[in-house]
């Protein structure tokens, strides 16, 4: 079993960012309009060595856990919106990721391919006088399936200064979810997700 730092901040992003969209997106009935993230939002890994996986051949698996509290939802402007009295919402994630690389070459780059199936809790709580928002509880959240390309780095003075990867990612909507709750652990449709990353060290530290 190989473990690499650099995939392993990137399935711990992509746990967060999944977590974040999901309680943001899917808060419909009674929260405004200038709370939901746009469909199309991709916000990718949370971590600045996005661009770098592994390119040798073979597979390595990750588990992760991570837990985060919000007592406040700000509007578009960065102000609290104050519909919200005494908001506490609690979520714990967990994600299991299997990632492989294989011996496959298209354009110097590595063919690969990850999947990655998250569960979570997600509990709220507030003064009924204001805005109340439904929570689903426990349950799975929808399994990312992405086949990648990563390309070799740029070696500069004998260290890698820039690394790329593009990568198709499809969300299978198999996680709890609740058009009647607010807060769900998935999005409750498909998605097909493109992007590319980059990580330029344009320093050695």
């Amino acid at each position: 079993m190989r473990i690499d730092r650099n995939t392993a901040l990137r399935a711990f992003g992509l746990t967060i960012a999944f977590i974040s969209i999901s309680v943001a997106m899917s808060a419909r009935a009674q929260t405004p309009d200038l709370m939901k993230l746009p469909p199309f939002l991709n916000l990718g890994a949370t971590t600045f060595a996005d661009g770098f996986l592994p390119t040798k051949p073979g597979c390595s698996y990750f588990q992760y856990l991570r837990r985060n509290s919000w007592n406040k939802i700000h509007d578009k402007d960065g102000n609290k919106i104050s519909a919200f009295k005494d908001l506490e919402i609690n979520a714990t994630g967990e994600a299991s990721q299997l990632a492989c690389a294989t011996r496959v070459k298209i354009l110097g780059g590595t063919l690969g391919f990850h999947t990655l199936v998250p569960a979570g809790d997600v509990h709220s709580s507030s003064d009924p006088s204001g805005i109340v928002l439904q929570d689903n509880g426990l349950g799975f959240g929808d399994i990312f399936f992405a086949t990648y390309l990563q390309m070799p780095p740029v070696i500069r003075n004998g260290r890698p200064v820039f690394s790329q990867r593009f990568e198709l990612t499809a969300i299978a909507p198999v996680g709890s979810f609740s058009s009647n709750k607010d807060l769900n652990l998935s999005s409750g449709y498909w998605s097909l997700n493109p992007y590319w990353a980059g990580t330029w060290f344009p320093h050695p530290k």
